[in-house]
C-alpha cells in the first residue's frame, strides 16, 4: 500500500490494472513462475523505460481455482501505451493471442478510458490485488472482502525498484504504518466523508 500511495505522490499513479493469465504462455510453468514473471518484468521495465516512462509497479501473485496461475499488476501507464504495452507483453511473455477480448484473456489491462485517476478507483484496484490477504483480522479492520486462493509456493508479492521501500526512504517518504492509516488509504471516500 505504501508504494502505490508513493507513486501517487511522485505524479506516477498506478493508473492500469493488469491481469497475466499465466497458463496461457507457452514458457510458463508453476515452477518456473519467478523466472517467467522476472523476465517479463525485466523487459517491461525496460520497455517502459525506452518511452520515458518510469517502471512504476506494485504486483501479486495468485493461484485461483478457476483462473489457475495468474499475476495482477497495478502500473504507471499513460492510456496512449496501452494498445502497444498490451502487445508488447503478448509477445515477450509469449502468450496465446486467442480469446482476446474475452473474459479469460491472456492478458487483460483494465482502467476506464483515461486510467484509474482517482485515489478512490485506485483504492478499489488495490483492495481487488489484497484479497487473498491471510490475517482475517487485517482484512476486516482494512474492510477487504476475501477471496481463497490456492497455494503460492513463491514470494507473493513485490514492487518495481522505483517503488520499493529503499526508493520511499531516500524520498523522505513516511510510511504508512497503522491499520487505521493503511484502511484510510484504502477508503479515501470514508476520510471525504469525515472531513466533509
Amino acid at each position: 500500500m505504501n508504494s502505490e500511495a508513493f507513486a501517487a505522490s511522485i505524479g506516477k499513479p498506478l493508473t492500469v490494472h493488469a491481469t497475466l493469465h499465466n497458463a496461457q504462455s507457452s514458457s510458463f510453468s508453476e515452477e518456473s513462475w519467478s523466472t517467467f514473471q522476472n523476465r517479463i518484468f525485466d523487459k517491461m521495465s525496460r520497455w517502459l523505460s525506452r518511452r520515458e516512462i518510469l517502471p512504476a509497479f506494485v504486483w501479486t501473485r495468485e493461484c485461483g481455482p478457476q483462473k489457475g496461475a495468474h499475476t495482477h499488476l497495478m502500473l504507471h501507464l499513460p492510456c496512449q501505451h496501452w494498445a502497444a504495452f498490451k502487445d508488447f507483453v503478448l509477445s515477450t511473455g509469449e502468450f496465446s493471442q486467442a480469446n482476446i477480448g474475452q473474459p479469460g484473456e491472456a492478458i487483460r489491462l483494465n482502467g476506464g478510458v483515461f486510467g484509474m485517476m482517482s485515489p478512490n478507483r485506485r483504492a478499489g484496484a488495490l483492495k481487488y490485488l489484497l484479497k487473498s490477504l491471510d490475517n482475517p483480522r487485517h482484512r476486516d479492520a482494512l474492510g477487504i472482502r476475501h477471496e481463497p486462493s490456492e497455494p503460492v509456493f513463491c514470494l507473493r508479492a513485490g514492487v518495481s525498484r522505483s517503488l520499493s521501500h529503499q526508493a520511499r526512504a531516500a524520498a523522505g517518504w513516511v510510511e504508512l504504518t497503522t491499520l487505521a492509516e493503511l484502511r484510510a488509504h484504502l477508503h479515501p471516500a470514508e476520510g471525504a466523508k469525515a472531513n466533509g
